[in-house]
Parts: C-alpha cells; sequence; structure tokens
C-alpha cells in the first residue's frame, strides 16, 4: 500500500564546519593519495629475469609498454599474463588487448597503483579452463588476424592487414612457446589456461574460444559465475611475491628478519628489510601489500610457517 512520504529538506551552509570531522577527512584523503603513488610494478628490480636497466641512461630494458596492445604483443601485457599465469597456477595466461586501457610506456619500468588501476580499470575477471596447446595457439592466431565485427584499421584504412585495430588481441605470458619442436609441447597436450572469463561467452568473437565455451557447458565444466579472481589483484599479489623472492636471494632467515624475536615479522620489520635490502623507502600500502600477499591466516603478520611456504614456492620458481 501506497503511503504519502513528507520530505523535508534543510539547508546546511549556515552549519560551521566541524574541525575534528575536516582532520578526518584530510587524513583518508592524504592515505588514498599515498596509495595511488605506491609502486606497485618495479620491473628491473623484481623482474630481472625478464628486464634489466637500460645502461647508463638508466631507464627499463626492454621498455615496459602497453602501447599499441590492440595491434601487438607488449612487455605489459606479458608481465600482466605472467603474474596472472603464476598466481594461478596455470600453464598459460592469455588477455585480450581490449581491457588493457592506459596505451602508456613506462620509461623507468615502475608501475604506480593509480596507474595500473588505469590500464585495468575494469574488473577483469579471470578464470582457468583446461584446453590443448593446439586450441590455445589457434585462439591466439585467430584473435591476431581475423577481424572482428566492428573492426577497424588504425588510422583510417591506409594501414597494413597486419595493422588493423582487434580488441580481441591476445596478449600472452613471457614464458608462451607455441606447440613444437621449439620448447612448446605436443598439440594434442592438455594444459591449463587462465584467461577473461568473457572471451568464452563471445567478447571480441574469437572463435576458438567460444567453440571452447559451448564444449564446456555442455560437459557441466564451465566457471561458476563468482569463480574467478580479478586480474589486478592477481598483478598485485605477484609483484609482492616478487619483492620477497628477491629479499630472500640474499639470504636472510626468517629469524634475522623477525628483529625483536617474537615469531612474527610486522610492518616495521618488513619496511626496514625493504630499505635495507632493496633500497627503498616504502609507504605503509606498500608494506600492508607485501604481508597480505602471504598472510595466509589473516593476522596481519607473517608467522613462520607463512614465510617457509613462501620460500618454497620462491624456490620452485627458480626450479632450485
Amino acid at each position: 500500500v501506497l503511503r504519502d512520504v513528507a520530505v523535508h529538506f534543510e539547508e546546511l551552509a549556515p552549519y560551521e564546519p566541524d574541525a575534528r570531522v575536516e582532520r578526518i577527512l584530510r587524513g583518508h584523503l592524504r592515505a588514498v593519495e599515498d596509495l595511488e603513488d605506491s609502486p606497485v610494478i618495479d620491473a628491473p628490480r623484481i623482474l630481472p629475469a625478464h628486464f634489466g636497466t637500460g645502461g647508463g641512461g638508466g631507464g627499463c630494458s626492454p621498455p615496459l609498454s602497453s602501447e599499441r596492445c590492440r595491434y601487438q604483443q607488449t612487455t605489459l601485457g606479458g608481465l600482466l599474463c605472467q603474474a596472472v599465469k603464476t598466481e594461478l597456477e596455470a600453464d598459460a595466461c592469455v588477455i585480450n588487448g581490449a581491457p588493457i586501457k592506459a596505451s602508456r610506456t613506462y620509461p623507468d619500468g615502475i608501475v604506480c597503483h593509480d596507474q595500473l588501476k588505469e590500464e585495468l580499470p575494469f574488473p577483469l575477471k579471470m578464470v582457468v579452463v583446461e584446453m590443448t596447446r593446439g586450441r590455445l595457439e589457434e585462439a591466439i592466431m585467430y584473435s591476431r588476424t581475423q577481424i572482428e565485427d566492428g573492426g577497424r584499421g588504425g588510422d583510417g584504412g591506409d594501414r597494413s592487414e597486419t595493422e588493423v585495430e582487434r580488441r580481441g588481441y591476445l596478449q600472452v605470458d613471457f614464458d608462451y612457446r607455441p606447440p613444437g619442436p621449439g620448447g612448446g609441447g605436443f598439440p594434442a597436450e592438455r594444459i591449463r589456461v587462465a584467461l577473461p572469463r568473457n572471451l568464452m561467452g563471445g567478447f571480441c568473437g574469437i572463435r576458438p574460444l567460444i567453440d571452447l565455451g559451448t564444449e564446456l557447458r555442455a560437459a557441466g565444466k564451465y566457471p561458476e559465475r563468482d569463480d574467478y579472481m580479478k586480474a589486478i589483484d592477481l598483478v598485485v599479489r605477484f609483484c609482492c611475491k616478487e619483492r620477497w623472492a628477491t629479499v630472500m636471494g640474499a639470504n636472510l632467515t626468517f629469524d634475522e628478519l623477525d628483529l625483536d624475536g617474537d615469531g612474527k615479522i610486522d610492518e616495521t620489520e618488513v619496511s626496514i628489510l625493504l630499505e635495507a635490502v632493496l633500497g627503498e623507502d616504502p609507504d605503509r600500502h606498500i608494506v600492508a601489500d607485501m604481508i597480505s600477499a602471504i598472510d595466509t591466516d589473516g593476522s596481519g603478520s607473517i608467522e613462520r610457517g607463512e614465510f617457509d611456504e613462501l620460500f618454497e614456492q620462491v624456490q620452485a620458481r627458480r626450479g632450485e
């Protein structure tokens, strides 16, 4: 039953500002600004297997860039795929160029949190499914050669066929190799592949992935609606773990990092560690991310078992 509702508006302008509220607001705004400036990706320092410094002129080599990710493989696209693949323990990862938005080069190889949000502004929903190596390669080649509905040339049609903009242009992880004698395995081999779930629903019209989605639905194996992880969360976690891997390369033990000997590594000790080993002066957001990346029990600090588990993961990644 509908009832009459009385609404009263009161002008707030005459009220004097509350100094306490203003202090709280300024504190929250400073926290947001600090978070936006926090470096998440530091490619030369934490990913030396893939990036280095550019010699005497500084910079990052190869350049870390997301420019033209709808036309070609990019280094940032590869890094994002590598991060997702590693965190989801998949054999390979692909991400289409459309959701990578900033189209920017980072000369020093450093990407801050706000820049990462500009690169991945949407909740890119990553899932892991099984397919053959041959089908994955077919999907990659299809995405890079077929013109989807509404596709267009990059400069009014003057570019060649290879220069047509493709929202579905699949970026691949650094480790990916096409199947065959070059180290990519057998085409019929079944592997676990991380990818955005909407590609199997028809987004970007990548036919091999659409067919895969149809087959998975028929077999009752299509990922559930809530069975995904956001790409940006996986990238942050990956980069934090790579920082830890760099620290562990200094052969510091848990007891050496636990400065006060209380059986856990807290934020203060992580800050001291990052400054001593990496030369960073980390803000509290980086420190919090470093802890949460391996704090499996949510205690807000790192216990010996959590540290040992990460150490084993680092050893496995290095093949030691």
